[in-house]
């Protein structure tokens, strides 16, 4: 293997990045002594950006008191943080548990739903990413049914497919970095449908949490409320942090069912610190509203350009979740060009899509960088 490889290829790296040393804000610095704004928030995960000063400090802090106590103990950070994630996820009186990776999140919310319903039969919507491993990352083992494939049921087959769904899954929007946003009447018509049958809703927050929509999570642009959230990436700010949220309803239905769960790094304080940290430092320095002025002036920037009719075309975002499709075969190319300007972003070869997630404080210097960067591709 070459320098810089890994076991396994890199995914959505149509390029070659130079190693990586340092990083503030939205800014990398490489081993060359080259910046970078990385407008991928690492794997869209730093939407504070990188090194920042709060986060920095409570991890640092928090490591040198205590970082793990396991599953069996407690840790005030740890009750903290989780009141304060049910409060931001509108289940104030709900409960929460902390793990290690979005995709256990995601996992633990399924078995959730199977453990209180008493079917594992899962709901989704196409395209849509959950999970890296277990039952939502294989939506091919006959557990799972397309909402696609569910409305074109007739009636006594439709009402077989409710009888053996637990829950329908939903991610709101990230659609693997293409920013496909789900319609809210087709989201409500589903959720109330699979609801009347006794199903519950799960919500994969992974990507969409912590503000990259603008509002704390992506289904607060919808009219539901979950019965179960599962967050992760920005949780941590990079930090290997994740969360399941229920409702007190759900709560009390998983102790009647006698679920238990447990892992190794469950409730970690170290985890629960840099967390907490995350949720106040979005709070005190206006990172929602600050979201929704950025996205706005992103998504209008790259608008302008695709009215040109030059090579972008097809532009969509929430907040600082934001996608454009340039001319077929070029997504290499442009995402080439985009590194060579200084700015990183991810690209779908497949689709033929360029996808723009920079850190929640990005600077409206930063986003006119790269409006101007791509113009000049497009161009040149």
């Amino acid at each position: 293997m070459t320098r810089g490889t890994s076991l396994l290829p890199l995914s959505g790296l149509a390029v070659e990045v130079p190693d990586v040393v340092a990083g503030s804000g939205c800014v990398l610095q490489t081993t060359a002594g080259r910046d970078l704004v990385d407008f991928e928030s690492g794997v869209w995960s730093a939407n504070l950006g990188h090194g920042h000063p709060a986060v920095t400090a409570a991890l640092v802090k928090q490591a040198v008191a205590v970082m793990h106590v396991g599953y069996r103990w407690s840790h005030p950070i740890v009750m903290r943080a989780r009141a304060r994630l049910c409060e931001v996820a509108g289940a104030p009186d709900g409960q929460a548990v902390l793990l290690a990776s979005g995709s256990e999140a995601v996992e633990l919310g399924l078995r959730i739903a199977a453990s209180v319903t008493g079917r594992d039969g899962v709901l989704r919507f196409s395209g849509h990413y959950l999970s890296a491993y277990g039952a939502a990352g294989a939506p091919g083992t006959g557990r799972q049914v397309t909402v696609e494939e569910f409305d074109a049921m007739g009636g006594e087959e439709r009402r077989d497919a409710l009888a053996r769904v637990g829950a329908v899954v939903l991610e709101p929007g990230n659609a693997s970095g293409l920013v496909r946003l789900p319609d809210a009447r087709q989201v409500a018509r589903v959720v109330d449908e699979v609801r009347a049958a006794g199903g519950l809703l799960v919500v994969d927050e992974v990507t969409t949490g912590f503000g990259r929509t603008g509002r704390w999570f992506g289904f607060q642009h919808l009219d539901v409320r979950p019965d179960v959230v599962a967050v992760g990436k920005g949780a941590g700010n990079g930090y290997p942090v994740s969360a399941v949220v229920v409702t007190r309803e759900i709560a009390n239905r998983v102790e009647c069912a006698g679920l238990r769960y447990a892992q190794s790094h469950q409730d970690d304080p170290l985890g629960a610190a840099v967390m907490l940290a995350v949720i106040e430092a979005i709070e005190a320095e206006g990172l929602l509203s600050a979201t929704v002025d950025r996205g706005a002036q992103l998504t209008a920037g790259l608008a302008r350009l695709a009215a040109t009719g030059q090579g972008v075309r097809a532009v969509r975002g929430r907040g600082l979740m934001c996608a454009f499709d340039v001319a077929p075969g070029t997504a290499a190319q442009a995402q080439a060009s985009l590194l060579d300007s200084g700015y990183l972003v991810g690209a779908n070869l497949a689709h033929d899509t360029i996808r723009v997630y920079p850190p929640l404080v990005v600077t409206p210097a930063q986003i006119d960088g790269f409006v101007s960067a791509v113009r000049a591709y497009l161009t040149a």
